[in-house]
């Protein structure tokens, strides 16, 4: 299973994320943020997401 379909399975699996949430991402420019803000942005349609912010720590 790749790292995409393992990010929507968990979202999916804990309920972490509902339609409509505004969601911001503590950025630091690391590896992992990064790979979360990849995703985030590439699934914001079809996770319904409202709003997606980014905060530079």
């Amino acid at each position: 299973m790749n790292v995409e379909k393992k990010f929507l399975k968990a979202i999916k699996d804990f309920n972490l994320i509902n339609p409509d949430d505004k969601i911001i991402v503590a950025y630091s420019t690391g590896i992992d943020s990064s790979v979360l803000t990849y995703l985030l942005l590439k699934f914001k349609n079809y996770l319904n997401i409202k709003e997606l912010a980014l905060a530079y720590l």
